[in-house]
């Protein structure tokens, strides 16, 4: 039994004529359909490593008027305003990477002028370096630019903006204006 034998031209027509028959002639209909749409996407439209922005305004080309050869200038009009990124479009970007990369400022560094005038200030610090328990009371170690001072709740540090708020188990609250720090063991603030 042959292939002709087994596809002849009255047994398709007996197939196509039964409902089973005419979903199989639909399917394929349908599996072609898609083959030839997958073909023009891939091979019609522009790859994202050849696409170009286009300014707003070179999207209507504006006519040059014509002038007398007497008139002419040496003014040339603006070639095609094609904006080309030097970045793909299409690729990964990770939402978890910071757009703007942090620099650290070494504690004790100073820029600018004392006087507080000119590009910066001079940067201050206070650390936490230990808490202790005097009569029943809590009172933070803390250095501030370099000086060791002993403080309670709701004192200020040597006559700075940092006030201590609240002494914990560990840790303090600080207030720098209107700010509020909370600063662990052996962390400091640098403003």
């Amino acid at each position: 039994m042959g292939l002709k034998d087994k596809f002849s031209e009255i047994e398709m027509k007996n197939t196509l004529s039964t409902s089973k028959g005419k979903g199989i002639a639909v399917g394929l209909l349908l599996v072609v359909l898609l083959l030839v749409v997958l073909v023009v996407i891939t091979f019609a439209l522009p790859k994202p490593g050849n696409l170009a922005v286009q300014a707003p305004n070179a999207a209507v080309p504006k006519p040059i008027p014509q002038q007398s050869p007497s008139e002419q200038t040496t003014e040339t009009a603006a070639e095609d305003e094609t904006v080309i990124t030097d970045y793909d479009l299409f690729e990964y970007k990770d939402p978890f990477r910071p757009l703007v990369e942090e620099t650290e400022t070494p504690i004790g560094l100073t820029t600018g002028t004392e006087d507080g005038a000119g590009a910066g200030a001079l940067l201050t610090t206070l650390a936490l370096v230990d808490i202790v328990e005097q009569g029943g009371a809590k009172y933070a170690i803390v250095t501030f630019d370099g000086v060791e001072y002993t403080v309670g709740s709701g004192e200020q540090v040597a006559g700075s903006s940092f006030m201590v708020e609240d002494i914990g188990d560990g840790n303090i609250t600080v207030l720098y204006g209107d700010d509020r720090f909370t600063l662990q063991l052996g962390q400091a603030i640098v403003k």
